[in-house]
């Protein structure tokens, strides 16, 4: 339904014949900017002390947009028609309703500090304005060309707006489907396979798509193109007191909600009007979008989609309800979480550094060319050397462990014929002594011939002078001494039973001097 405020509008004829106008008297509409409770309700109100939409570009896909609306002047750029219909902006058939989403998107009021009229959720974005349907009241929507063409021309719409730097694009309803007010045009139903490509060209660039979900709620509640498309923000209808509109569709592409009955908005010829559907939500939403970007112009469509789903009103507990997607947007809050993204996201980025002036190290590659091989020996070679250190250690650890040799005990040497003194033996030996009785030679005697026997094939030698005896070369001194002919006198025994060393001969005369026992 759509209603006028008398005084204020000068109501377009077409509107006006087709029953959809209702005068309201000034001092009951309380003027234009107090109508707008979802400002408030919202929180966009809040949300302006963070951005108001600068330096953003909403493009509104539409019947145009008069750039001469007060509360529209100077923030229009006129676009490209699509339409094929010929219609000039000045006729009654252009414009009305592309005028009021887009007012409801960056509109920012006239008079004195724009105080009077429409604002906008984004007031000081810029609109671009394609014209690619025609008004639903439009005598040519009987023309099936015209009609059926529709879809072609939101595609090159589309692709048009990404061109020309729009970062927000406010899709419109679907062309063959019936509205609150209208009837459809059958020949432009089920969009086109263009269409769908032309909204995965613009979200591959980044673009925020926002699209009504439909008005066919309380009817057949068809599929409406392009809001079902992925990679577009399928927006609902709900009223003032939040609850669902009765013609808002139920259908599970519905991404969230906004309100979208008896919304007040500006048309063409200084005028307002009050409208149901769900393309007044829609232009709510793109609003926001363009605040988001403007404040966080880094964010991708992803984050800010983000920033609108999670920070929802009035949604349902755990998840996602059919019909009503995610909830109702919320103004202030989805700012603040993109706010939050993009700090994150600026965390996570690497301070720029500057390039070395020496080249940086490449990876040695092996003959092969193929790096993973160069790898896999590399790793092999690294376990080599580590099983080699542990065996090694291993052996080091087995030869501290071996037993080793009594103390004192004299080593023999290879080819050795003497036998070993006994344990109880000492040692170092003392001098030569012989027994008295038995005219045999001690022990200590034996064991003084075996340390003193010279090298296999020496001769004997008497002792020179200056040589120490053997006695003191047994108390430890380190002076070398002779051997003597008493080695030659070692010999295995010579009977059973007889004494371990053999008869001894008998001296032919007295020791040498040196041979002497010590006094």
């Amino acid at each position: 339904m759509l209603v006028s405020f008398s005084r204020w509008v000068k109501a377009p004829v077409a509107l006006a014949a087709a029953g959809v106008m209702v005068a309201v008297p000034p001092a009951a509409a309380g003027g234009v900017r107090h109508c707008e409770w979802w400002l408030r309700a919202l929180h966009v109100t809040t949300a302006w002390a963070t951005a108001k939409g600068g330096g953003v570009t909403v493009a509104v896909l539409d019947t145009g947009v008069d750039p001469a609306a007060p509360d529209l002047a100077g923030s229009v750029t006129t676009g490209a028609d699509f339409s094929r219909s010929g219609r000039a902006s000045a006729g009654v058939f252009w414009g009305v309703h592309g005028t009021a989403v887009a007012s409801l998107i960056a509109g920012h009021g006239h008079g004195p500090d724009g105080t009077d009229g429409i604002a906008g959720i984004a007031p000081q974005a810029k609109i671009l304005s394609v014209r690619v349907v025609l008004e639903r009241t439009d005598p040519l929507e009987d023309n099936h060309a015209l009609a059926s063409h529709q879809p072609a021309a939101i595609a090159s719409g589309i692709r048009y707006a990404v061109r020309h730097g729009a970062r927000v694009i406010a899709l419109p309803l679907d062309p063959g489907q019936p509205t609150v007010m209208h009837a459809a045009a059958p020949a432009a139903a089920g969009g086109s396979g263009a269409e769908k490509a032309a909204v995965a060209y613009a979200a591959s660039r980044g673009v925020v798509l926002v699209a009504p979900a439909g008005d066919t709620g309380n009817r057949a509640d068809r599929v409406n193109y392009p809001a079902a498309y992925p990679g577009v923000i399928s927006v609902g209808a709900v009223g003032r007191t939040f609850a669902q509109s009765l013609f808002t569709s139920h259908r599970p592409y519905v991404t969230l909600t906004a309100p979208g009955q008896a919304i007040v908005a500006a048309i063409p010829g200084a005028g307002y009007t009050t409208f149901s559907s769900t393309s007044a939500a829609s232009a709510i939403v793109a609003g926001i979008a363009a605040l988001i970007k403007s404040r966080y112009p880094s964010l991708t469509a992803a984050q800010l989609k983000d920033a609108l789903i999670h920070t929802t009103v009035f949604h349902r507990r755990g998840g996602r309800l059919t019909g009503a997607g995610f909830g109702t947007v919320a103004a202030a809050a989805a700012l603040k979480r993109a706010a939050n993204v993009a700090a994150a996201g600026a965390a996570r980025t690497p301070p720029p550094t500057h390039p070395s002036p020496t080249p940086a190290a490449q990876p040695t590659i092996a003959p092969t060319g193929h790096p993973i091989r160069t790898a896999v020996q590399s790793t092999a070679i690294l376990t080599l050397v580590i099983l080699l250190i542990v065996l090694l250690g291993a052996s080091l650890i087995a030869i501290g462990r071996m037993p080793a040799a009594p103390a004192g005990t004299p080593e023999q040497s290879p080819g050795e014929d003497a036998e070993a003194p006994p344990p109880s033996a000492p040692w170092p030996p003392t001098p030569w002594q012989a027994d008295p009785a038995t005219s045999q030679p001690s022990h200590s005697e034996a064991a003084y011939r075996r340390t003193t026997r010279p090298p296999a094939g020496a001769a004997a030698s008497p002792p020179a002078p200056g040589d120490t005896t053997p006695a003191e070369q047994m108390r430890g001194q380190t002076t070398p001494f002779s051997q003597t002919p008493l080695e030659q006198t070692i010999r295995p025994p010579k009977a059973p039973g007889g004494p371990p060393w053999g008869p001894a001969p008998k001296p032919e005369g007295p020791p040498p001097p040196w041979a002497q026992p010590p006094n």
